[in-house]
């Protein structure tokens, strides 16, 4: 399964940990095995390929109608991205 992300961003990279969504009162972490990504001007274009639940130590496997409905709650951004990064998710959507 693959998220589908569009947003903006003041870098040429994408700096981004894990996101966590918002499900039925639930949080559910996200991480993915790659990502790929557009960067034109400010406007970001990001996919996660094969996408899993992130429990802090294991990857447990994510089912689209989990996340479907989800609200994203938080984008937790990499150790190693500058300081001043700035990445703001507008729209996202699911796919298998």
């Amino acid at each position: 399964m693959n998220l589908y992300f569009r947003g903006k961003t003041n870098k040429n990279y994408v700096g981004v940990n894990t996101i966590t969504f918002l499900v039925n009162g639930k949080t559910i972490t996200v991480d993915r095995e790659c990502t790929t990504y557009t960067i034109n001007g400010n406007d970001l274009y990001m996919v996660w390929h094969n996408v899993y639940k992130w429990d802090g130590s294991s990857e447990n496997d994510l089912t689209e109608s989990e996340i479907e409905d989800a609200s994203l709650e938080y984008v937790e951004t990499e150790d190693d991205a500058d300081e001043d990064y700035v990445i703001k998710i507008e729209d996202w959507s699911v796919s298998k």
